[in-house]
């Protein structure tokens, strides 16, 4: 699995809400965040920006593009912050809600959302909080994940959600987004302007400089398989055609 070096780094700390700028050892900073008090009611559901970063973490963490990881993945991370083995298996088993050993994009995001109020002094709840739900179990429609699993542009039901839910934070209302609403999520994927402006152009199917919620999860499959270092299709792929009709 991914392997973390003895300091966990200060950008991860960062991405759960661990400021390390007066601490020398970054680690201090998680024990010091761990006594502070449970704030009556929490908020568990993620921010735009730290669902921008868990996303690039998961990204990291699945080098063989498989679109899931592991315990042994994963608790490397987990275990680099300092969670208990207990609370480590508790972030597990409330993000794995299917029991299969391995956590999706959208379960991978519910663990890190419980990890970091868990730094941040929270105690970890016994069932999964109804805020991150959507992530963890996805949608009950089956039609909008049928296809080939081994596909590189295959979607599953916790990463539809997980698109649908960064969606919906980005929407101002009018339910389609415009270029600029994009512009950090996509280039926070690192991807050259070139493969951006592709994924945009084979996103935005009607050409009219928006996507809609169906459009913006073909451009979050199309960036996170090119990341994966698949080449870009010369055209949508028809297992993402059809999440513009099913959603």
């Amino acid at each position: 699995g991914a392997s973390l070096p003895d300091v966990v780094p200060h950008e991860l700390l960062s991405s759960l809400g661990c400021e390390t700028n007066d601490v020398d050892d970054p680690n201090d900073a998680v024990e010091a965040f761990g006594n502070e008090q449970l704030a009556s009611e929490q908020q568990w559901a993620p921010t735009p920006d730290e669902l921008n970063r868990y996303r690039d973490f998961f990204v990291g963490l699945d080098t063989g593009g498989s679109g899931s990881v592991g315990l042994e993945d994963a608790k490397d991370i987990f275990q680099g912050l300092q969670l208990a083995p207990h609370e480590l298996s508790q972030v597990w088993r409330l993000a794995d809600a299917d029991g299969d050993g391995q956590l999706h994009l959208g379960g991978f995001v519910a663990a890190m959302a419980l990890v970091a109020k868990r730094l941040n002094g929270a105690s970890l709840p016994s069932t999964l909080p109804s805020e991150l739900e959507p992530y963890v179990r996805g949608p009950s429609d089956s039609e909008a994940t049928e296809g080939n699993a081994d596909s590189p542009w295959h979607l599953s039901t916790e990463d539809l959600e997980c698109y649908r839910k960064i969606f919906s934070q980005l929407d101002n209302g009018t339910g389609v987004l415009e270029a600029a609403d994009c512009k950090e999520i996509l280039e926070s994927s690192n991807l050259p302007q070139e493969d951006l402006s592709i994924i945009w152009e084979l996103a935005d199917t009607g050409g009219n400089g928006n996507l809609s919620e169906g459009e913006f999860v073909c451009a979050m499959v199309l960036a996170a398989g090119r990341r994966r270092n698949h080449p870009l299709p010369s055209e949508l792929p028809s297992e993402l055609a059809r999440h513009l009709k099913v959603l």
